[in-house]
């Protein structure tokens, strides 16, 4: 004997489906996360969504971002420090290190100083270069560190 729903008219032979299908029309949620307490219709997606406190256990409040690494949550945590960043006065963009900054003032300046010694195809970063070598000029990687040309870079800081 299939199962109505009185609210949309959609049959279902199973009461479990039922009784699920019953919470799209609620907004009940009746699972919540031990960890962070959001909440969910299903069981079966809190159940997705705590299998990725598994694979990555350090969680940002503030930006609802997960790493498995401890070493780069914390550096995550100190972007929340303003007074540690490195902002790029075009677009506000913040870094922690100074390296990573100077490496982003690149995609502003039009600048591709990577070269393709076998086409001439140039890229803003080497590691876009590598990554054409692999899967274009038919380099292995290990050859791609042979076939970087340089160009200089003009001073950005």
């Amino acid at each position: 004997m299939p199962y109505v729903c009185h609210q949309c008219w959609k049959a279902m032979n199973q009461l479990g489906n039922f009784k699920r299908h019953q919470l799209t029309h609620t907004g009940e949620r009746p699972h919540v996360c031990p960890y962070f307490g959001k909440v969910f219709a299903l069981k079966g997606k809190l159940n997705e969504h705590e299998r990725m406190h598994v694979r990555n256990p350090y969680y940002c409040m503030d930006c609802k971002i997960a790493f498995k690494c401890k070493q780069d949550f914390e550096r995550h945590l100190l972007a929340h420090t303003v007074g540690n960043l490195h902002i790029c006065e075009l677009c506000s963009k913040a870094f922690l290190c100074k390296g990573n900054l100077n490496m982003h003032m690149i995609t502003h300046s039009g600048i591709r100083p990577n070269l393709c010694k076998f086409c001439s195809k140039a890229y803003k970063h080497k590691q876009g270069l590598k990554r054409h070598l692999e899967n274009r000029c038919g380099s292995s990687p290990s050859n791609a560190s042979r076939t970087l040309i340089w160009r200089p870079l003009p001073d950005f800081m």
